[in-house]
């Protein structure tokens, strides 16, 4: 949702958080990576959403965490259901995740934090998509930020628990064990995957008649069948 923002007289994001306990905790630690994402960048050049305010709203059934953030345009989500059959051309794919791989490393090595929710709904291109006009993807303005904090952690805590969308779930959450930044490479790799071929790496499981173990069985066929694939190639060269 947008709005003028007062004194502000600029468009901005606003983000409401549900009152619930868990969502709050969830709240304090977003907005403290974002405060300091934002403190050590602050020409906002590494590719992290801004932190514009936050503040707490009492309604009815409690107080709401309000995360003001900077405005941007479209998800990657959009861009593949309106360019993305069969995938976007490989150039715009290398360009997209060179800049997302920009933030991660940023959230990484200098933040020491964990995303925890690599996606293309979490990827949002600076520029609405509709500034393109009728050029298609060629006329697009395909700078990004990585947004959608949510499930951000700082390193040292986190801990094993349900992460990640499950077409984007690393093999550590997928087993237990606790995950790092490298649950967030794996997640961009398979969103690399998915903005060249126009298709998720792994079946998304829709629904509630997939249990973790169903999750496990087909990330470990689809990996499978890959690596033969693979190797096939490397015999054949």
């Amino acid at each position: 949702m947008a709005h003028v923002g007062g004194w502000l007289q600029r468009y901005v994001a606003l983000k409401v958080l549900r009152s619930a306990w868990e969502r709050s905790l969830a709240a304090i630690s977003e907005t403290e990576i974002l405060a300091h994402a934002d403190y050590g960048d602050p020409d906002g050049a590494r590719g992290v959403v801004r932190l514009i305010d936050r503040f707490l709203h009492e309604g009815p059934k409690g107080g709401h965490i309000c995360v003001v953030l900077e405005r941007l345009g479209d998800d990657l989500g959009a861009v593949l259901r309106r360019f993305g059959r069969p995938g976007l051309p490989l150039p715009a794919v290398k360009e997209v995740c060179r800049q997302v791989l920009v933030a991660l490393d940023y959230l990484h090595r200098e933040l020491r934090a964990v995303h925890g929710g690599v996606r293309p709904e979490n990827v949002l291109l600076v520029s609405p998509l509709e500034s393109s006009g009728e050029k298609g993807l060629a006329g697009a303005d395909l700078r990004c930020k990585l947004a959608g904090f949510g499930t951000a952690v700082w390193a040292e805590y986190a801990r094993c628990e349900k992460m990640q969308r499950r077409e984007y779930r690393s093999p550590e959450v997928l087993l237990g064990a606790d995950y790092s930044a490298a649950s967030d490479v794996w997640s961009l790799a398979c969103l690399c995957f998915e903005l060249a071929t126009g298709e998720a790496l792994f079946d998304p499981c829709e629904g509630d008649d997939f249990d973790e173990e169903d999750v496990r069985r087909r990330h470990a066929a689809t990996c499978s069948t890959f690596c033969t694939r693979v190797e096939a190639s490397a015999r054949e060269d």
